[in-house]
């Protein structure tokens, strides 16, 4: 006796338990265990980022989801024909594989291919006009500079006095941030700031035209 998994399952009343196991555990027509999986067929890149893959593929027949393998590594599954790969670095090849499984667990041959993210060659522009806000009366009460540029995006702008770095944030920072906050200057000492900023993938903008401030 077959079960036909297309259609819900109906025990009639005095069945055995043995029965039912003995039905449970036999495959159907539909679902044999040594079935030959087809190959998705026509696997292609439709698209890359900086971090991301995004793939399609044909559908194969009586798939019950799609394996999606990473140089080798299983990272993800599908239960459609598209995925996309994701925390990918940047301007990286990888060998991208699929293959179809079923309720049983066959597996089909794979189908592989290989893509890039897109490389990141340009860092951003360097911070302009980084200069003193002033407090009342007239002392200078922290740091301001223009924002950058990137072809990916702006990520952070790290400050630094003296050469060291003292702030990572967005442009501007109050001195009592640096004081009271982070403690990384100290108020009646003079420092010479300059700022870059750094985008998405790491890369560093050339350094700030420097101001040298003494903080109140």
């Amino acid at each position: 006796m077959a079960l036909n998994l297309r259609c819900p399952l109906r025990i009639l009343a005095g069945t055995s338990a043995a029965v039912i196991a003995a039905v449970l555990a036999t495959p159907s027509a539909g679902y044999a265990a040594d079935r030959a999986l087809a190959t998705p067929q026509a696997l292609r890149v439709t698209s890359s980022g900086y971090d991301t893959v995004s793939l399609a593929w044909e559908p194969s027949a009586g798939v019950a989801y799609y394996q999606i393998l990473r140089n080798g590594q299983w990272v993800d599954s599908a239960y459609g024909t598209a995925a996309t790969l994701r925390y990918l670095s940047w301007g990286t090849t990888y060998t991208i594989t699929v293959r179809a499984r079923d309720w049983q667990g066959n597996v089909s041959e794979p189908a592989t291919i290989t893509a890039s993210t897109r490389s990141d060659t340009q860092a951003p522009t360097t911070p302009g006009n980084l200069r003193r806000i002033a407090g009342a009366p007239g002392t200078p009460a922290g740091l301001a500079w223009d924002a950058s540029t990137d072809d990916r995006g702006v990520a952070i702008y790290w400050l630094f006095a003296n050469g060291d770095p003292v702030f990572a944030g967005p442009p501007g920072v109050p001195f009592y941030v640096l004081t009271d906050v982070f403690c990384t200057v100290f108020s009646g000492e003079t420092y010479t700031f300059t700022v870059r900023a750094q985008d998405l993938s790491g890369r560093l903008s050339a350094a700030a035209e420097s101001v040298t401030v003494t903080i109140p």
